[in-house]
C-alpha cells in the first residue's frame, strides 16, 4: 500500500504526464498548424499585392497600346515611312543634302511590322538638322529615331554629315 504522500506524488506525476502528453499531442500541433497557416496567409497577401500591381501595369499598358493603335490607324493604311521622310526633306528644304535613304522592313509580331529607313545627309547645318528631327519626332506620327550619328565636315565649318535611323510600326494585313 502506498502512503498518502506517495499517492499525492504519484497522482501529481500522473497529472503532470497527462498535461505534458496533452500539450505535446493536442495543443502543440494545433498551435504549429496555426503558425503555418498564418505564414501562408501572409505569403498569399503579398502575392495578392503583387498580382494587383501587375494588373494595374497591364491595364496601363493595354490603354497605351490602344492609344498607339488609334494613332497608327489615324495615319492611314497607306502610310509609307520612306515616302513620308522623303516628303519631309523637301518640306524642310534639305532635299539637296540628302545623300541616301535605305528602307527595310522586319516583322515584330503577327499584327505589326517595323518599317525602318536609314538616312544619310551631307553638308547640313545644325539648325536645319534640328528642324528636321523635330518634325520627325512629332508625337502624333509615332516615329522613333533609333540611331543618330553626327560627324563634322572639315571642308565646310559649321556643317555636319548625319547618319540616322528612323522607325515606326505598321499594321500587317492578315487576309
Amino acid at each position: 500500500m502506498l502512503t498518502k504522500r506517495e499517492r499525492i506524488a504519484l497522482i501529481g506525476g500522473g497529472a503532470f504526464l497527462f498535461i505534458l502528453l496533452f500539450y505535446q499531442l493536442g495543443i502543440s500541433p494545433v498551435t504549429r498548424r496555426i503558425e503555418i497557416l498564418e505564414e501562408k496567409i501572409h505569403k498569399r497577401e503579398e502575392d495578392l499585392k503583387g498580382i494587383t500591381k501587375l494588373r494595374s501595369e497591364y491595364l496601363t499598358l493595354k490603354e497605351n497600346l490602344k492609344s498607339v493603335e488609334q494613332g497608327l490607324a489615324a495615319r492611314g493604311k497607306d502610310f509609307n515611312l520612306f515616302s513620308f521622310l522623303e516628303k519631309l526633306t523637301v518640306e524642310c528644304g534639305i532635299k539637296e543634302k540628302l545623300f541616301s535613304m535605305k528602307p527595310r522592313k522586319r516583322p515584330v509580331s503577327d499584327c505589326y511590322k517595323q518599317s525602318v529607313v536609314e538616312i544619310k545627309l551631307k553638308g547640313i547645318d545644325i539648325s536645319e538638322l534640328t528642324a528636321y528631327l523635330y518634325r520627325i519626332e512629332n508625337p502624333n506620327r509615332f516615329l522613333t529615331i533609333n540611331n543618330l550619328r553626327l560627324r563634322p565636315q572639315r571642308a565646310s565649318p559649321g556643317k555636319v554629315e548625319v547618319s540616322l535611323t528612323v522607325s515606326t510600326l505598321i499594321f500587317v494585313d492578315r487576309k
